[in-house]
């Protein structure tokens, strides 16, 4: 079923489809992203993040993450510098192969992350729906 919503709370429904998730606190954009990537055919969840998941994010406190171990590939859209950004890229890092993560990021913070952000997709915060599935099947690959 296409775009059939999904978040951090909640399972993946077992269909046979290429799984993404999407870690992103606006969920404005989270949305737009999954409408995106369903009608290409994928199944996506979304994450709001870790400052926004009730009794923190399991992968900051050294748990895993059901959705995340599960997804195909992730897109990160949470700041770098924000608060739990690179914290949580690396506990990613840690836990799959940086090709499978597409990270949103500023340009000049490709610079500053650059170790972190080392063979990620990277996917540039103008990027519009076609850069999203280009990175996203980057990520699949």
């Amino acid at each position: 079923m296409k775009g059939q919503r999904r978040t951090a709370e909640q399972a993946w429904s077992g269909r046979e489809a290429m799984r993404v998730l999407i870690e992103e606190p606006d969920g404005a954009m989270a949305w737009a992203s999954e409408l995106t990537l369903a009608a290409r055919g994928y199944e996506v969840a979304t994450c709001p993040g870790p400052e926004q998941i009730r009794g923190g994010c399991p992968l900051l406190r050294g748990a895993p993450c059901t959705l995340a171990a599960e997804a195909d590939a992730i897109v990160v859209s949470v700041p770098l510098r924000g608060r739990f950004g690179g914290a949580l890229l690396a506990a990613h890092r840690s836990a799959r192969p940086a090709g499978s993560l597409c990270v949103q990021v500023a340009a000049p913070d490709e610079q500053r992350f650059a170790d972190l952000l080392e063979g990620c997709q990277i996917l540039p915060l103008t990027a519009d729906a076609a850069g999203l599935v280009t990175r996203v099947e980057h990520a699949l690959r």
